[in-house]
């Protein structure tokens, strides 16, 4: 509670990122992953932000009308940051693929 939260997007969790002192990001270092870290806002609202007093955020994905997107699969996972700016937690990586 209380803690700064990214919230990260990519195509894919094939090659997980390690994060010293915290575990693994099973998010590969993609394009998605790059746009939801320095540009976030562009298809997340809430991507960033405090965590609650119960540890917990709301983020929403924005995702285009866009027919071609159609069964793609989005990765998506958070990490908090504690005060010495070090990553604490890392969320379970969850798939979500786009329908119609």
């Amino acid at each position: 509670a209380g803690q700064r939260y990214y919230f990260l997007a990519a195509f894919s969790s094939r090659y997980p990122i390690t994060i010293p002192n915290a575990g693994l990001l099973y998010l590969t270092p993609d394009v998605l992953f790059f746009t939801s870290l320095l540009n976030p806002e562009a298809f997340m609202r809430g991507a960033q932000g405090t965590l609650d007093a119960y540890g917990r955020a709301n983020v929403e994905v924005i995702v285009p009308q866009e027919p071609n997107l159609v069964g793609v699969t989005l990765y998506l996972a958070a990490i908090a940051v504690g005060n010495s700016n070090m990553v604490t937690s890392i969320s379970q990586t969850v798939p979500v693929t786009v329908n119609q």
